[in-house]
């Protein structure tokens, strides 16, 4: 590559960077692996799966979808190896087609390796090209049909089109590779699959590719420490080859200011100097934390910043507070739980302006009936201490449902010790509403509550558009915003809940999950009166 780059961009310079060598050297690994696992069946390939992410402007497509295939094609290689590289934006897939050829093309390449082939004019298009020994270079947009093509090994560069990374173009993404382009392989024995892209979200192209197979990982983010991956490679802090990022000795600097006030060691300082990196971060921290630092959102937080939460001990508590109200975000639908979605039902006590997160109770595959539970036993001062324990008992806990819905209950159900337990809250005050969403899939889920609850606020979002703006889960929770600067929001210190809830709150939109945010987003407009933002039917006592 630094002997070839003068092919393709003449007169630019190529500042070399330590990450260039790492990009490279694994790459050459995940190939050579390969070959020795074609000619030695008992070898064990030390990569088959690599992932890179990079921030835009490192030549990272450079390497990876251009000069990688031409090298594997060298003489001493393998000739006659296939290539499927796939992308989400049309312009790569035929930049970066174009530019391979023409690299192969060039005197410079033909003169120096010799190769024992030539392209074959029979089988050119804009997207793909074969050689006369067999080799193809074929190249696909991520979301195109999957039509019987099969490769040696699969480049994807760029899945996501960062400039739409809506839930439905993500997800039809993700889709695509899981039940298309993931497995159209040659040999699953042996053949590759890399990536190169940035990260945009929490549910995005690379974490369903960290978790549908062994991956390495050479997380690269600008500012070293302001990404925090806990797949296996990072964990360990290094990969199969022994390499680790030469930052590392500078120590993790995860709560640092963005840009040049970070004092972080960037990744290539000579191309990236404090003010070009002064005017990526104005063009929002978002877009500076998945472009640049391969994180789902800034490290202060998104909408919600954390310096913005509260927290109190135990003992710091109102001994009565003036309402507690529950708010319900349920997973309604199949399509949720296959995307998935939890169900949250949060419990929140009010004092004055302040808002306290008593409970929260949020977990996948919570049907109704365990909702109704867990909301019962909030009435009686009751929570499920060992939800694992209840799910197993023969009966699946039907006479704790009986019990837990008698108006006038006899003595407890005989339950093994622990499983229910006082709530340390019981007696400082009485639940007063169950808010749950009323959209057209949460209807029934309503209608199924207040039949058997006599406290259910049917919670309507505005429809989007209407005067005075959207409602959409971003705008609902920038209404929020004024109650959190406040430090009107208080959550429990020590809470078993509490770190899950921290982090889905802070880096939303780009978290995996957003079930909690739906639930306090939801308990605050109403608290506050918005009815901007929502509306509600009125609720018998």
């Amino acid at each position: 590559m630094r002997q070839g780059w003068h092919v393709l961009d003449p007169g630019v310079e190529l500042e070399w960077n330590w990450h260039h060598q790492a990009i490279c050297d694994h790459a050459q690994a995940v190939f050579a692996d390969w070959k020795r696992a074609k000619t030695e069946f008992d070898f064990v390939q030390r990569i088959r799966n690599f992932l890179v992410n990079v921030p835009p402007g490192t030549a990272k497509s450079r390497i990876i979808s251009v000069f990688f295939p031409p090298w594997v094609w060298l003489p001493e290689n393998w000739p006659a190896f296939r290539f499927l590289c796939i992308s989400g934006t049309p312009d790569v897939v035929v930049r970066d087609a174009g530019a391979c050829k023409q690299l192969i093309e060039d005197p410079w390449f033909q003169e120096n390796f010799k190769p024992t082939w030539k392209i074959l004019a029979s089988d050119q298009a804009k997207t793909r090209f074969a050689n006369t020994a067999g080799g193809r270079r074929m190249s696909k947009g991520m979301t195109a049909k999957v039509t019987g093509l099969r490769a040696d090994g699969i480049i994807v560069d760029d899945p996501h089109d960062m400039k739409d990374m809506s839930d439905v173009k993500r997800e039809a993404v993700v889709v695509g590779w899981r039940d298309g382009w993931r497995n159209r392989l040659n040999d699953l024995r042996v053949s590759f699959r890399i990536g190169i892209c940035q990260r945009g979200h929490e549910a995005d192209w690379s974490a369903a590719f960290l978790e549908g197979q062994q991956a390495v990982h050479l997380n690269l983010p600008q500012e070293y420490g302001a990404s925090i991956c806990r797949c296996p490679t990072c964990t360990a802090g290094e990969t199969p080859l022994g390499w680790s990022d030469p930052r590392r000795e500078l120590g993790f600097r995860p709560e640092s200011a963005y840009g040049p006030a970070s004092g972080g060691k960037v990744l290539h300082p000579v191309r990236f100097p404090p003010k070009v990196l002064a005017d990526e971060l104005a063009n929002g921290a978002f877009y500076y934390a998945t472009q640049h630092n391969q994180a789902p959102a800034p490290p202060e937080g998104g909408i919600v910043k954390k310096a913005w939460l509260r927290y109190a001990d135990m003992d710091q508590l109102p001994a009565r507070f003036d309402r507690l109200v529950d708010s319900v975000d349920a997973a309604t639908k199949a399509k949720d739980h296959e995307r998935g979605s939890n169900t949250s039902m949060l419990l929140w006590g009010e004092k004055g302006p302040c808002k306290y997160l008593i409970d929260n109770v949020t977990g996948p595959e919570l049907d109704l009936d365990y909702v109704l539970l867990v909301l019962r036993l909030r009435r009686r001062g009751l929570v499920v201490a060992r939800p694992d324990v209840l799910a197993k008992l023969e009966d699946g806990g039907d006479a704790l449902r009986l019990w837990a819905a008698a108006r006038k209950p006899t003595a407890r159900p005989d339950l093994p010790e622990g499983i229910i337990t006082p709530a340390w809250w019981a007696g400082r005050g009485k639940i007063g509403a169950t808010l749950v969403e009323d959209t057209v899939m949460g209807s029934s889920v309503c209608d199924t509550l207040a039949k058997e609850l006599t406290d259910v606020v049917r919670m309507k979002p505005r429809e989007s558009g209407g005067k005075g703006g959207g409602d959409d889960k971003v705008t609902r929770l920038m209404a929020t915003q004024p109650s959190f600067q406040a430090h009107n929001v208080i959550l429990l210190r020590g809470a078993p809940w509490l770190e899950g809830y921290v982090h889905e709150l802070t880096v939303f939109p780009n978290g995996a999950k957003d079930d909690q945010v739906d639930a306090t987003s939801q308990f605050l407009n109403w608290a506050k009166g918005s009815d901007a933002f929502m509306s509600a039917m009125r609720w018998k006592r």
